[in-house]
């Protein structure tokens, strides 16, 4: 499966690695170390989406 990274994991970078993650491997990028845990943890963006 193909790979790509998205720097970004506000509303348009979370929407972005959604719609992409059917099709490919993908890899989401925060700023912020607490909100990249959360995402990884939950696997969702509670805070934008």
């Amino acid at each position: 499966m193909a790979r790509i990274a998205v720097l970004g994991a506000g509303a348009w970078g979370t929407a972005i690695a959604c719609a992409l993650s059917s099709r490919l491997e993908v890899a989401l990028w925060a700023r912020d170390r607490a909100q990249a845990e959360e995402i990884s943890a939950s696997r969702k963006n509670d805070r934008y989406l």
